[in-house]
């Protein structure tokens, strides 16, 4: 009786690993078909696929320095929503906060139904950034369509923490004068409260000074996010470890000439950064690398670690967002 109870033991943990391979696999499958359907394959790393494959046009290169250049196409008009009513699509909403009036775009995908939870892409633009430019740039509501998740790109404010007054930058200082935290807690509860979120599924991801800050709120809201994924970041110089591990997908550049890869006064680099993760999530392990020919980088990944830590550094990599890296940042997301 004891080797049958085995014998259908046996079968069962079988069974359960075929269905993880293949639910695995046809995630993967979802993912490569959309970089195949948005032309991730065909345009050079850098610029903006058309939205149309029957219509195809010239498009443009986005500047290196700017890696928050609107599309030639934009995903959809900027449609302000004053009074916050969630609808499917991508619309402009605002929340006030700290006595002013903080702005943020929300993509919610066709399949969307306000029961079903869904997890929820928290994305933040660069310094001169909009969430409007953000959301071309990235392409994470295209993919969202398809994967069914939630994206919001919160709109950091003028003045921000260059102190020019016709830029637009994420304070990450705790002593900041604007509240930019604050505001990103605020806005969580916001979306937590009217729209259908798997509270253990969020996550944040950013570019350039939005990465900086990116790395910022995940070890100063503890608990907060599933993961996280910067490009073109790093964080502070002398910054505590994060009371608790959280996943980190990292994207560096060699060539990037505004968040330098051996650091600069102010910031660490990215060695660094890499190594302060790898603490913070208790990793026991060494390093495992991987060269990643279609790309020209190098992926590295901390083993035995409490939390995902892994970095992909660009041979040739500018101080700009790759297209190929959203995707890769999905399957990170959607893997933890």
């Amino acid at each position: 009786m004891r080797k049958k109870q085995i014998f259908i033991l046996i079968i069962l943990v079988l069974i359960i690993v075929v269905l993880a391979v293949a639910l695995q696999q046809k995630r993967r499958n979802r993912i490569a078909n959309f970089r195949q359907n948005n032309n991730y394959e065909q345009y050079p790393a850098g610029t903006t696929p058309p939205t149309s494959k029957t219509a195809p046009k010239t498009v443009p290169q986005i500047t290196p320095s700017d890696p928050d250049t609107p599309p030639e196409e934009p995903i959809e008009e900027p449609v302000n929503d004053p009074q916050n009513n969630y609808q499917i699509g991508s619309y402009n909403y605002s929340l006030e906060y700290d006595g002013g009036i903080r702005t943020y775009r929300v993509h919610l995908p066709p399949n969307y139904n306000g029961q079903t939870p869904m997890p929820l892409v928290m994305a933040f633009h660069g310094t001169t950034g909009t969430s409007y430019a953000f959301e071309g740039t990235t392409k994470f509501s295209l993919l969202s369509n398809q994967e069914g998740f939630i994206v919001v790109y919160p709109q950091s404010l003028l003045g921000g923490n260059t102190n020019a007054p016709n830029e637009t930058g994420w304070w990450f200082t705790n002593n900041a004068p604007v509240d930019d935290k604050g505001f990103i807690v605020a806005l969580i509860d916001e979306l937590i409260s009217n729209l259908a979120i798997d509270e253990t599924k969020i996550f944040a991801t950013g570019s350039s000074n939005g990465a900086i800050f990116t790395q910022y709120l995940a070890y100063t809201l503890p608990g907060t996010f599933a993961g996280i994924a910067t490009v073109g970041g790093t964080m502070g110089e002398n910054t505590d470890v994060t009371p608790q591990p959280v996943p980190i997908i990292m994207f560096n550049g060699l060539l990037d000439g505004t968040v330098l890869y051996n650091g600069k006064p102010g910031v660490a680099s990215i060695p660094e950064a890499f190594a302060k993760w790898s603490e913070s999530n208790h990793c026991q392990g060494g390093i495992v690398s991987e060269n990643i020919i279609e790309h020209d980088a190098v992926r590295e990944e901390f083993t035995q670690c409490q939390a995902d830590t892994v970095l992909y550094t660009l041979n040739q990599g500018e101080h700009r967002w790759y297209q190929w890296e959203t995707p890769v940042i999905w399957e990170f997301f959607s893997n933890q």
